[in-house]
């Protein structure tokens, strides 16, 4: 896969047996279909946000952590909002503003501890930090990826990707899983579990998953990570 960034679409051609796209350095590329994907954004326009004091950002509900919009006692939850636009987030988005309206303590959202899942073929998901984003915060870090197949499970259902552990440098915690491959929407609830709980790699490393299951995968990366690898 070849990934071009900064380049800019200056023209389509559609022919019969496909298309031809040029860019603006003159560049073309041919293919069969072409997929524009230009993001999503809240239909929020003329519906009276601003006559109640709330304040929009393109379109955007601007809210503080605990999704308080500023006049008081007025929440917003959800795709208004510019969190992750996954159900489960919103979810948990709406059980915080209930326990705020109950007069009950609440602790904000950690959205990075929030799983992402996509519903592609193989199939991705991921929870905490990417490479870029400790590199970003100039956080040291160890990495460790273990192959699907390797596994047991997944080379019966022909299956291929990996899972990826990051983890703070010399044994600190771990701070992201991300997972390609078969099953990974299901996976990463034990990734999530691990990112959210703080566990250190040699705490998942002996953790005991069934054979044959792909789940095994998230148990060997962290057997690497934490310098006991089995498979690879």
């Amino acid at each position: 896969m070849k990934v071009l960034t900064g380049a800019k679409l200056t023209g389509v051609d559609k022919g019969a047996d496909g298309i031809r796209a040029t860019l603006e350095d003159g560049t073309q590329l041919e293919g069969d279909v072409l997929l524009v994907a230009v993001g999503r954004g809240p239909v929020t326009d003329d519906m009276g946000f601003e006559d109640a004091g709330v304040t929009l950002d393109r379109g955007f509900v601007t809210v503080d952590e605990y999704c308080r919009t500023g006049p008081e006692g007025l929440f917003a939850v959800g795709d208004v909002i510019p969190t992750l636009g996954l159900a489960h987030a919103s979810f948990q988005e709406g059980f915080l503003v209930a326990e705020q309206v109950a007069g009950r303590r609440v602790r904000p959202i950690d959205y990075a501890g929030i799983p992402r899942v996509y519903y592609s073929h193989p199939e991705v998901a991921s929870v905490g930090f990417t490479e870029q984003e400790l590199r970003d915060k100039g956080v040291a870090f160890d990495k460790a990826m273990f192959p699907f197949t390797h596994n047991a499970r997944a080379m019966m259902m022909r299956g291929s990707g990996h899972v990826k552990v990051l983890a703070a440098k010399d044994g600190g915690k771990v701070l992201g899983v991300h997972i390609v491959g078969p099953r990974a929407t299901d996976l990463i609830a034990e990734g999530q579990l691990i990112y959210n709980w703080e566990a250190l790699p040699t705490d998942v490393a002996q953790f005991i998953h069934p054979h044959p299951t792909l789940s095994e995968a998230v148990g060997e990366a962290h057997m690497a990570i934490a310098g006991s690898a089995l498979h690879g």
